[in-house]
């Protein structure tokens, strides 16, 4: 929609009104530039962090310091861009909903495959479950989730106990739907964000 990815998550995360502080972590000089012009603190990331194969938990450790300074934080993924403002209000609402924090809250969306449906492929180049089930109907199978990458939310002191992985320890799912799911990755995905974001009634 003739804007950076970046700017469809910071400007739902300003107009959220939640947030203490909205920081980006970047080694990118543009990511910088749209950043600072939207009133955003940046957060220099250092080049060994900032590559495809860098993990979410390794830069969160690398910026504990700066974490650690707030109660709670919310990780906003610059790849889904559909999320909305209650999306990030309500990840808010659950998060401050039980006093002791000792959970995470991740965005998921189901699933259109079944437990049974999951194959691996081996070294072999044999395909096999990753799940030893009993063939059942698809209504019998149970639902799977898939965390949409929309955001993850935790206590930051719980974090700091997860080794800063929001899966490691209980997760609490907060359910969006498909259309607000997208996570690009590929070039296909980027297409379809555009084509939901085209049929949305405002922008």
């Amino acid at each position: 929609m003739g804007k950076p990815l970046i700017y469809w998550t910071l400007t739902c995360a300003i107009d959220a009104g939640i947030f203490a502080e909205i920081a980006v972590t970047t080694d990118d000089e543009i990511v910088k530039d749209i950043s600072t012009s939207l009133g955003v603190t940046v957060i220099d990331r250092p080049n060994f962090l900032a590559k495809d194969s860098s993990l979410a938990s390794e830069y969160l450790s690398y910026h504990q310091d700066v974490l650690l300074k707030y109660r709670s934080v919310m990780l906003l993924q610059p790849t889904s861009p559909l999320r909305n403002i209650f999306d990030i209000q309500e990840c808010y609402r659950i998060l401050e909903s039980r006093g002791n924090g000792d959970y995470t809250v991740v965005s998921v969306v189901r699933s259109l495959s079944t437990p049974r449906n999951l194959l691996v492929i081996n070294k072999e180049g044999f395909a096999q479950p990753i799940f030893k089930l009993p063939e059942l109907n698809r209504q019998e199978q149970d639902t799977l989730y898939l965390a949409n990458g929309a955001f993850f939310a935790s206590r930051t002191k719980l974090l700091k106990e997860l080794n800063f992985d929001f899966f490691g320890g209980f997760i609490v799912p907060y359910i969006m739907p498909l259309e607000r799911s997208v996570d690009i990755d590929t070039l296909e995905d980027f297409k379809s964000a555009e084509e939901i974001f085209e049929r949305r009634p405002t922008q």
